[in-house]
């Protein structure tokens, strides 16, 4: 029974979260509970001393002679502390907050709380006199129920203020506990209708000196420096088999502590956010005759400033090109006349004598007797055209792994059954292997077949340096280390959509990888937590891609840590469908990244002009770019194609609802080197605009126009580049070309 009390709370959301992750809920000793509020007395309000080098804790003989006796629990049956989390802090908080936010921050508190050694629990909430700092301790204990650490009377000797979980009952200290420190009666017994009244003088001092709590202060993510004279947050999670550990635990726990304070300044944000779109639609509404421009309806987020609120983007490249858009005639700049008498010049021209033979062979592909000698390019495009045709089997993994081969590409491996893959793979000299790509193989690739046929012995993949197990959804941890145990020169690893693997798979991955590996995908792996992972990516030599997208646990700490190990030679990062982003996590990008060159930032709700700013300043080599359903603004793009445009060859706006004219003449000034290009639904985006950009960027390949029903003829017929290939648009063909004109994103 959890009564009002927010120890019994903190025990229910703890028991809460180990049956979750299939571990047995723990009983509530309120015994055990007792001694864990003597223990939080036992450092008389000094929150410095919890957590990080310096700490300090009581020592293990005050249990029997001082915490028992003060609870009135019998010595006698006293068993085993297995673990113990303690928080501090100046701010209270109810208990589903301290538990994820104060107590379970690091990977040494998770492994605390889901040991399986734990058969009882305990904790404590208490203040210091009434007030702050707030104290949080859980006690876990091996004991057995009804045995251990029993009460002489069989009531506990109650001790305020505090309370503590398993009783049952109102704690009648519960109140004062979530109120400012104010002075107590000489009695000191928590009752709100003893408390002093003051009066209108010393409630405004009061007001004042909470308004310079050191909760209110915001650092930022960049910064290094120490926490100095300040009263935060301190975590400790410890254990009494890694006393050793304490000191290396207190650096972690700055980390932490960081992340908190980050946190708190995004809820900052997020208000100030709220309050500037609440300001902007006040204005539109009050004048809506000064809102019938061309992007009417794109108001999400910071869409618009005031004009003496430009200043808010500082000084460097971005804000002189927003300065320099904010003055464009785009009348008299966006001139685009549709080409007359237009001669219309098909691009699919004369196919050359390699590809009508290679459509020829796989057209015929069980007719196919070896690949023996053919070169490892015209196989892996020779097994593209088979899987679109729909022979992708296990007559044609037999070609691709007969001899000694050096690639097996298989992107398609649905068709192929287990014993097929056994038979054939068990038979193939694997010595020379270089590139395994065998995507979608989720029936076929279980733990058995990769210990009796891929794995056969110890590094069996002497050369294999690149592997992609797409949708490998019967993989397992330890199947993921036997392979990285036998290919030691792996460099590049696809895991992803692999359902089955966890935080441990990629601690193996690195423990075996830890000089070689650069590139990772773990795209829609949702039972690896991002922060548990922090640790094993960091200890990585030369990480230069990672890719983490769908992973929903991904947020502004883990990015900033990921950056900060691997700045100088991260080279793409992909991001999309990340949701718990925000600026924050691209500022530091922007400022470390110098050198990025593809990013990913799809579907990020949180995201505004600012992360816009920060990429155009600081990331000046981007050549891919994707911003797929973003809140950006027109001006914000276009000022960001104004400084970076030159440097792109592909740029996604898909479902960017702020794309208007701004963006359309930036990208025809200053992106010349585009190869693709993608506006689908970007529905602000007319003939005229459209036509502008493609006569210009004469390089242009690939033109995506999906849900743009706003174009007509007057573009089709009308623009000059013979060479670009549209999609998505009636009567255009989809997915034509769509192979032959996007890059390859397979090992």
């Amino acid at each position: 029974k959890v009564t009002n009390n927010p120890a019994d709370e903190l025990v229910a959301v703890l028991n809460s979260n180990r049956t979750a992750h299939k571990e047995s809920s723990l009983h509530d000793n309120p015994g055990l509970a007792c001694i864990a509020l003597q223990y939080i007395k036992a450092y008389e309000g000094h929150c410095d001393d919890v957590g990080g080098p310096k700490a300090k804790r009581p020592a293990d003989s005050e249990f029997a002679d001082t915490f028992a006796p003060n609870c009135g629990v019998l010595s006698s049956s006293l068993a085993q502390i297995t673990g113990r989390l303690l928080g501090c802090q100046s701010r209270y908080v109810h208990a589903s907050e301290a538990f994820s936010d104060i107590l379970m921050k690091n990977e040494k508190s998770l492994d605390i709380l889901y040991s399986k050694n734990h058969t009882e629990v305990g904790a404590a909430v208490s203040g210091t006199d009434g007030g702050a700092p707030y104290f949080w301790c859980v006690l876990f204990s091996n004991g057995k129920h009804n045995s251990s650490f029993v009460f002489e009377d069989g009531v506990a000797k109650i001790s305020k203020p505090g309370c503590f979980s398993g009783a049952n009952d109102e704690c009648s200290a519960a109140v004062g506990l979530s109120q400012p420190h104010n002075e107590e009666s000489e009695e000191g017994s928590g009752s709100s209708s003893k408390r002093k009244r003051y009066s209108t003088e010393e409630k405004g001092e009061a007001k004042i000196e909470n308004e310079s709590s050191p909760t209110e202060i915001i650092f930022d993510i960049e910064d290094d420096l120490a926490l100095l004279n300040l009263t935060t947050l301190s975590l400790v999670a410890t254990n009494e088999e890694s006393d050793s550990n304490l000191q290396k635990e207190g650096t972690q726990m700055n980390e932490f502590q960081r992340a908190r304070e980050w946190r708190e300044r995004r809820l900052r944000e997020a208000k100030r956010r709220h309050y500037e779109v609440a300001r902007y639609c006040a204005r539109r509404l009050a004048h809506p005759q000064e809102d019938d421009s061309f992007n009417k309806g794109n108001k999400k987020g910071v869409l618009k400033e005031a004009e003496d609120e430009s200043q808010d983007f500082g000084g460097g490249p971005f804000y002189e090109a927003m300065v320099m858009i904010k003055k464009r005639n785009l009348v008299q700049e966006l001139k685009w006349m549709p080409a007359k008498n237009k001669v219309e010049v098909r691009q699919c021209g004369v196919p050359s004598l390699m590809d009508l033979s290679l459509k020829i062979l796989a057209r015929n592909a069980e007719a196919i007797v070896s690949l023996e000698l053919v070169p490892d390019f015209l196989r892996h495009k020779l097994s593209q055209i088979v899987r679109k045709k729909g022979k992708m089997n296990a007559h044609f993994l037999e070609l691709l792994a007969s001899g000694s081969p050096t690639e097996i590409r298989l992107n398609d491996c649905s068709e192929i059954n287990t014993d097929d893959f056994t038979r054939i793979f068990g038979a193939c000299d694997k010595k020379n292997l270089i590139v395994l790509q065998l995507d979608l193989c989720g029936r076929i690739l279980t733990e058995n077949v990769i210990i009796n046929t891929i794995v056969t012995q110890n590094f069996s993949l002497p050369a294999l340096t690149t592997i992609s197990l797409t949708g490998a959804y019967q993989l397992t941890d330890f199947g993921l280390s036997k392979l990285a145990r036998s290919a030691s020169a792996l460099q590049s690893v696809n895991l992803s959509q692999c359902s089955l693997l966890t935080n441990e798979g990629i601690n193996l991955l690195v423990k075996h990888l830890k000089s070689t590996l650069r590139v990772l995908y773990i795209d829609h792996c949702q039972n690896i937590y991002a922060v548990s992972m922090l640790p094993a990516l960091r200890k990585l030599n030369c990480l230069e891609v990672l890719s983490v997208a769908g992973i929903e646990t991904v947020d502004d700490y883990f990015v900033t840590e990921i950056v900060r190990a691997h700045c100088l030679n991260m080279r793409q990062l992909v991001l999309a469908n990340c949701g718990q982003l925000t600026d924050r996590a691209l500022k530091f990008v922007g400022k470390k990244c110098s050198r990025l060159c593809a990013l990913d930032l799809s579907h990020l709700d949180n995201l505004t002009d600012a992360t816009v700013q920060y990429l155009a300043d600081g990331c000046r080599s981007i050549c891919s770019l994707k911003l797929c359903r973003n809140n950006f603004s027109d001006e914000a793009l276009a000022a960001f194609l104004e400084v970076s445009g030159d440097s792109l060859t592909e740029l996604s706006l898909n479902h960017v609802r702020g794309v208007g004219l701004n963006t359309a003449l930036s990208l025809a000034k200053c992106s010349r080197n585009l190869l693709s290009l993608d506006l689908s639904w970007c529905r602000f985006i007319k003939d005229e605009a459209l036509g502008f950009i493609v006569d210009n960027c004469s390089l242009l390949r690939l033109l995506k126009l999906f849900g743009c029903s706003q174009i007509t003829n007057v573009f089709l017929n009308g623009h000059s580049n013979s060479m670009v290939q549209i999609i998505g648009l009636p009567l255009t063909p989809a997915l034509k070309h769509l192979q032959l004109l996007e890059p390859q994103h397979t090992p």
